[in-house]
């Protein structure tokens, strides 16, 4: 059996979850998010990226009941965890995308990149280009785009669900304000 690759997509399963981090903070990260998740799913995998400050999470939790879990002892370097719905390799990833979107009735009044990664700007545009067509203007949510390696995941979320670091604020100011 070959060697796996230090940044694939372990197993080829799609992440739960884009886990961003402090820079350099990926290895403490890796540890405090394990150890908070496991108690509550013992098959919770963590694994870096290869862009620095990016985690993929693997768990059978659902977003709400990971908030719950990581917002009792939040985890120090989290700044932002978004919700993964579906991923499309870069490779096919405008062919991808307009699949999904044939199947898949997404509400979202915005489209916002975690970063461009190994998409380049190039590929970015025309995904953007794409997925703006679709927009409701009317609604609540955000379209997360996020290249993890070779894959680009998609995750629909309310506009600013994603900013772990604003609960751990309040988290941290309630006990200090006590």
């Amino acid at each position: 059996m070959g060697r796996r690759k230090k940044y694939s997509m372990m197993h080829d399963l799609k992440p739960s979850y884009v886990v961003t981090v402090k820079f350099g903070k990926e290895d403490f990260s890796i540890r405090e998010i394990g150890d908070a998740v496991f108690p509550y799913d013992n098959n919770v995998l963590v694994a870096k990226t290869k862009f620095k400050g990016v985690l993929v999470l693997y768990t059978k939790l659902n977003y709400s009941d990971l908030l719950k879990v990581l917002s009792t002892y939040p985890p120090a370097y989290v700044e932002r965890i978004v919700k993964v719905d579906f991923c499309c390799p870069v490779t096919e990833v405008i062919e991808c995308t307009v699949d999904r979107l044939a199947h898949i009735k997404l509400q979202y009044s915005s489209v916002k990149f975690g970063r461009i990664g190994s998409l380049g700007r190039e590929k970015a545009k025309k995904i953007k280009e794409i997925f703006l067509k679709y927009r409701n203007p009317d609604c609540n949510k955000v379209l997360h785009v996020e290249p993890i390696n070779d894959y680009v995941c998609f995750g629909l979320m309310e506009w600013n669900k994603d900013k772990f670091s604003t609960i751990r604020k309040k988290k941290v100011g309630g006990l200090v304000n006590r």
